[in-house]
């Protein structure tokens, strides 16, 4: 039934039906501010009984293609009410015939006829079982292992108020799942993002089925603009508890700032067990492209971490720094260096009181307390042990040499290495190896040429409680042959 004239509008018993879906009305009525002829006709009040709906996700593929594989009928009710200035929806009603999605909220549009009109959500409250929006996110062909992970958070809870107009936009809320709980409020204004997020007893074990992990508690402050195609902005955060291997981490700040790809990081823990502090910067759009860090440890106590027994109660200190581009199809660049790395209290100490590692192109340098290692050339340290392996396998091998394929590693270098010293290969990995002259070592590898002359010098070593003398050994390959001796 519709009636309709100068000033009333009405209808009666409305029903759209589609193939899975329909919706109906009882009835709707607006009224109108209008001069005798009905020109100038604004809309004064708006009145409806109730609003009732069917809705089946395959009905609206018109909105996305993905909806087609989607199973879930949601049923709907509603009613609106309002006037020139605001409609009203005080009720929202809305679930799965099944009860594993259900939604309740009140809706107001204020200024609704205008451009800048705003609108408002209050008391909304949501419930999701994993059931429910696994099939979603699968439709929508979200990477399985993300799938993986949010269901194992189980049955999701949120209740919302928020607010906003065509720009801009204010909520807060409190989220609740089976792996834990969070309290956000967020503010976006002018496209700047402001947010605190507090992240109650987070339990990362049930996430990401590592056993190492626990619980998480963390508050967390985001600023943030996002303009054109780059990214400005900030996070600041205090770790209040988080387990990791049974040890309960406390006290740990963080600041990230990010602008384009490249972001800052500062972190300081004044966990009594675990004293830290660091900064640094990375570079990276969907790979990490360059970082530097520079670290100063007051006290960490890796048995009270439960990460190793090796030094008993002994106190780490020291620092490290680093500069290295990361080249992601050959060596990456840059330097490393440590400083003053004495386990304190231990039995068994041992200062480390200098390493340096620095890298570019055609040279690798390593200089230490205990020795100086230099390669020279065109290397790839992913490479170098299987070039080895490969030409002296085409030394060994029967086959004929001129139907083999050619290598495609491209190692070409020479190496010179001095050991002085092995005290840290038993206090750091526990190897029983002790040394009273230097090793030395020397020698070149060539893929191109698949040629090898390494050749090996130690007058002295002991290991594991045996003495061992004059040790040399070299390995060749003059005139497509091998050659290797070895004496003690």
């Amino acid at each position: 039934f519709l009636h309709h004239d100068k000033k009333h509008s009405y209808i009666k018993d409305l029903k759209i039906e589609l193939p899975k879906s329909y919706i109906y009305t009882d009835s709707i009525y607006l009224s109108y501010h209008a001069d005798n002829k009905g020109n100038n006709r604004e809309i004064i009040n708006i009145y409806n009984n109730n609003i009732n709906a069917v809705v089946h996700a395959q009905d609206l593929v018109f909105l996305s293609n993905e909806l087609k594989s989607v199973d879930n009928t949601i049923n709907i009710n509603l009613r609106i009410q309002g006037n020139e200035k605001t409609v009203f929806i005080p009720s929202f009603k809305a679930n799965t015939p099944d009860g594993s999605f259900v939604l309740n909220t009140g809706i107001s549009i204020r200024d609704w006829q205008e451009r800048n009109s705003t609108w408002g959500v209050e008391n909304l409250t949501l419930k999701a079982r994993t059931d429910f929006y696994e099939d979603i996110l699968t439709a929508f062909h979200v990477d399985e292992d993300i799938v993986s992970k949010i269901s194992k958070t189980g049955e999701i809870k949120l209740t919302l108020d928020a607010a906003g107009d065509n720009k801009d936009l204010i909520a807060q809320g409190n989220l609740v799942t089976q792996a834990g709980a969070a309290k956000f409020k967020s503010n976006l204004y002018n496209d700047h993002l402001t947010a605190d997020i507090t992240a109650e007893e987070i339990d990362l074990n049930q996430i990401l089925s590592d056993e190492r992990f626990g619980k998480l508690t963390a508050d967390l402050s985001i600023s943030g603009q996002k303009a054109h195609s780059s990214l400005t902005g900030i996070v600041k955060g205090e770790i209040t508890n988080f387990t990791f291997n049974n040890f309960n981490y406390k006290d740990v700040d963080f600041t990230v700032k990010a602008l384009n790809n490249q972001y800052d990081f500062e972190i300081d823990s004044e966990d009594p067990q675990c004293i830290i502090s660091a900064n640094g910067s990375a570079i990276s759009d969907k790979m990490l492209r360059h970082i530097k860090i520079n670290a100063t440890c007051d006290n960490i106590n890796l048995r009270a971490l439960n990460i190793t027994d090796r030094w008993g109660d002994s106190d780490m200190r020291g620092s490290i720094s680093a500069d290295i581009d990361m080249n992601h199809t050959g060596m990456p660049k840059g330097w490393v260096k440590v400083d003053n790395y004495p386990p304190i209290g231990s039995d068994n100490n041992y200062s480390l009181n200098k390493l340096s590692i620095n890298s570019n192109d055609t040279t690798i340098l390593l200089d230490s307390d205990f020795g100086h290692v230099e390669i020279c050339g065109n290397y790839n340290y992913k490479t170098i042990g299987s070039s080895i392996m490969d030409i002296i396998n085409s030394r060994l091998s029967f086959t004929d040499k001129s139907t083999s394929k050619a290598s495609k590693k491209q190692n070409r270098f020479r190496l010179n290495a001095e050991i002085k010293d092995t005290e840290w290969l038993k206090s750091i990995f526990g190897i029983p190896a002790e040394i009273s002259s230097p090793l030395t070592m020397r020698g070149s590898v060539d893929d191109s040429k698949k040629t090898i002359s390494l050749s090996c010098n130690l007058p002295y070593i002991k290991y594991n409680g045996s003495e061992y003398k004059d040790i040399n050994a070299y390995i060749r390959t003059p005139n497509d042959t091998l050659q290797a001796y070895a004496t003690i």
